[in-house]
């Protein structure tokens, strides 16, 4: 997804960008808005239950992958980060 001045431009894997507009907006600003505040559950609870996560270049002592919506949501916030 693209966004640009608070509006999707592209949506990759929905060639529809007005439809896809309106199906992801909702989820979004949901997702901007628990970031923002520091709302960890919430974000969490915006990943499927299955959900794997990789990040090949993390620093020593963060893990690279992250598997399952349950271990996201243990693992934020990270501690480095308090």
């Amino acid at each position: 997804m693209t966004v640009a001045d608070g509006e999707i431009t592209s949506y990759r894997d929905y060639p529809n960008v007005s439809a896809a507009s309106e199906l992801t907006r909702a989820v979004f600003d949901r997702f901007l808005a628990a970031s923002v505040e520091n709302r960890w559950d919430d974000l969490a609870d915006l990943y499927a239950e299955d959900v794997t996560i990789e990040m090949p270049f993390t620093p020593a002592g963060v893990p690279r992958v992250t598997k399952g919506r349950e271990e996201l949501r243990a693992s934020w916030p990270p501690t480095s980060w308090c």
